[in-house]
């Protein structure tokens, strides 16, 4: 089965599971007080703890590559009047700085939600091992009601909408921009 994918942005991997993607905006926590500091990290706290879905923080950083940008600004700047030529020259220079020292990066932040099949029965026990998780269930007899499919999915689809909502709406309030990715 090949992963299907809403218009809302909910994964459907093989296997009954499920995720979704949220991109985070950040902010420069530097720039704020000591108070906006400690309300944040209370918030992000709160917020984690208020999760009921298994979640992946995820960092992406990308060198970026900048060499024809600043070949054109040389290029440029040999048709500028005398009194911009400066000025052009120092950008291009400061950017070739920058580049040698690969100090230009994309940052792009996510949390990734998920849920499966096994997560979604009240009386389950999901344990992060699944050796343990394994045993656990052969032990209680836990997970050995079958719900049909489209009873999964309407339940893995509320849970992320759920946990989806409340991430957003908990960096929103910390002041910080999170969309969920469609």
């Amino acid at each position: 089965m090949k992963p299907d994918v809403t218009e809302d942005g909910i994964i459907e991997l093989p296997g009954f599971k499920f995720r979704s993607v949220i991109e985070v905006v950040p902010i420069n926590m530097a720039l704020c007080s000591f108070e906006e500091q400690a309300a944040i990290w209370v918030g992000f706290r709160n917020m984690l703890n208020s999760l009921t879905v298994a979640s992946t923080f995820l960092i992406q950083i990308q060198y970026m590559n900048i060499r024809d940008y600043v070949d054109r600004i040389k290029s440029c700047s040999k048709g500028l009047p005398s009194e911009f030529a400066p000025y052009a020259d120092e950008l291009s220079n400061w950017l070739s700085s920058k580049i040698e020292g690969k100090s230009l990066r994309n940052r792009k932040y996510y949390v990734i939600l998920k849920t499966d099949a096994s997560s979604l029965s009240e009386e389950s026990i999901r344990i992060d091992s699944e050796i343990v998780d394994t045993i656990a269930k052969s032990v209680s007899g836990a997970g050995k009601a079958k719900m049909p499919p489209e009873e999964i999915r309407k339940q893995a689809y509320d849970q992320l909408q759920e946990a989806r909502n409340l991430i957003v709406g908990g960096f929103t309030g910390m002041g910080i921009v999170a969309h969920p990715l469609s």
